[in-house]
């Protein structure tokens, strides 16, 4: 119990992407995600943890990183994904492979996406419009202003 709300907590600090592939690769998978984070060396929660892994590497997300997000060493990050093209030759962990990179492209073209992502360039326009808007523009006199003057 304790491990799990320990998780529950680690996973309200991740981005909806980062909770996205955890719960799809854990659904479809059928996975516990404390499973998947966890040490376990089952062959189901190993499947899931590649997956989970691969998906992230195909995101941008480094090994490190991954390592951080799955509680996983960075050698197992680099072995789970190494290990991809050689378990993609297993046909169940080809269609779970699938299936949650396609549970995760068409969350990323959900409406929700759209949203957070129009609100996330509202807010640094408005970032953008803030840091300029007490900004003068400062231009040198023509030289007809100059004859004027004298």
């Amino acid at each position: 119990m304790e491990n799990t709300n320990h998780i529950t907590q680690t996973l309200t600090s991740y981005s909806n992407l980062e909770n996205v592939i955890i719960s799809g690769t854990s659904t479809i998978s059928n996975v516990l995600i404390t499973d998947i984070m966890s040490n376990s060396k089952k062959k189901e929660v190993a499947l899931a943890k590649s997956i989970a892994c691969t998906v992230f590497s195909e995101y941008g997300y480094g090994v490190r990183e991954i390592s951080r997000l799955l509680s996983i060493d960075h050698k197992g990050v680099s072995v789970y994904i190494g290990s991809h093209d050689n378990r993609m030759a297993d046909r169940k962990y080809l269609i779970k492979y699938n299936k949650v990179k396609a549970f995760v492209e068409n969350y990323e073209f959900s409406n929700e996406v759209s949203l957070n992502r129009m609100n996330e360039i509202a807010s640094k326009v408005a970032g953008i419009e803030a840091q300029y808007e007490h900004c003068l523009l400062y231009t040198s006199p023509s030289p007809r202003d100059a004859t004027l003057s004298r």
